[in-house]
């Protein structure tokens, strides 16, 4: 039962809203709960564990908890500094504004290229997307830095556009774009709301909102303009997070343990800590971002009520995605993955 682990979860919490935000135990607290989540990745693909998946948890927890209390209770070592900021308050897309702005901006041209736009390539390729998108019209809703527009082009897209409310995030897509010698009139980049993007009804042939629909504070209101815009017979690729995982509990806490950190000093003892760029980007999204979890059952039957339909499960085609096939091949599958990483495409009916 999971029972014992929540609980020693909300322990943590507790303790890191009651020890001092100060440079120390911010510092303190990132090491921590990085350590704690990147042990817990180690074994999710590990389908031999010799001890349930819930024991070995308690563990990486209740070390995070006593690496947070041993540097706190060594708070008198610490210089004064009255300066500290605190984290900004506000609703889901303020507080995600300016964090995905500057997780996106972090890549250069190569990383761009190999660790996102490859990346994308390989999950319209392995999932036969590409008829539905060779010669025709695509819109990203929230496309950030636009790696996935690139991927569709590269797939035979005729012209893709991407939306997206901030504006660091679109003037990187747009040098990417001009790097890679890609014309206005193949990708354009454009900064609106998903939830009015301007665009005439029923002009796109294929429609994307991968991972961005789940830090919004209006979720169907974001999917009716998705709908509005695509043609009869247009496809959707959706791409939200699951319910149930153990990492799910884990990133969840986490966020808590550091809500009083601005998310500039976690990115940057991200970057101290000489992770990899994508272990950055990963930690420094799961430390800030506010996630609302769904099931399979909970986001087609809400789609559906829309008028969405054939929905066609997708894989995600690397170690790190847990889709559903992963569920069903672990014998831990539902306590590591839980409703799996939703990645779908389904029609406009």
């Amino acid at each position: 039962m999971p029972e014992k682990y929540l609980e020693i979860l909300r322990s943590l919490v507790d303790l890191c809203a009651r020890i001092p935000n100060t440079p120390m135990t911010a510092q303190a607290r990132i090491s921590a709960l990085a350590t704690m989540n990147l042990r817990y990745e180690a074994i999710q693909t590990n389908r031999n564990l010799s001890e349930h998946p819930y024991i070995l948890t308690e563990t990486f927890v209740v070390d995070a908890i006593r690496h947070i209390q041993a540097w706190s209770e060594s708070l008198y070592a610490e210089s004064v500094d009255n300066g500290f900021p605190t984290a900004r308050k506000g609703d889901m897309e303020e507080m995600h504004e300016d964090l995905f702005q500057k997780l996106w901006t972090q890549y250069d041209i190569d990383q761009y290229k190999q660790d996102r736009i490859a990346r994308y390539e390989r999950r319209i390729d392995i999932n036969d997307i590409r008829p539905l998108v060779e010669g025709r019209d695509c819109i990203d809703f929230g496309c950030g830095h636009g790696n996935f527009a690139h991927a569709l082009i590269n797939r035979g897209a005729r012209r893709v556009v991407g939306i997206d409310y901030g504006e660091g995030s679109l003037r990187h897509a747009e040098t990417m774009r001009d790097i890679l010698g890609v014309s206005e009139d193949r990708i354009l980049f454009r900064h609106a709301t998903v939830y009015d993007t301007g665009e005439p009804d029923g002009t796109y042939d294929f429609a994307i909102q991968n991972g961005v629909f789940h830090h919004l504070d209006d979720e169907d209101r974001a999917y009716r303009e998705v709908y509005r815009v695509l043609k009869t017979g247009g496809w959707f690729w959706v791409y939200t997070d699951g319910k149930g995982a153990i990492s799910h509990h884990l990133w969840d806490a986490s966020r808590a343990a550091l809500s009083n950190v601005p998310p500039d000093y976690i990115i940057a003892q991200l970057a101290n800590l000489n992770l990899s760029i994508g272990k950055r980007y990963h930690l420094g999204d799961g430390f800030n971002a506010i996630y609302r979890h769904t099931t399979w059952e909970e986001v087609t039957e809400r789609l559906g009520r829309m008028g969405f339909g054939n929905f066609r499960r997708l894989t995600g085609g690397f170690p790190t995605d847990f889709d559903h096939d992963a569920i069903v091949a672990d014998h831990y599958g539902k306590e590591k993955f839980g409703s799996g990483d939703l990645r779908f495409v389904c029609q406009k009916l």
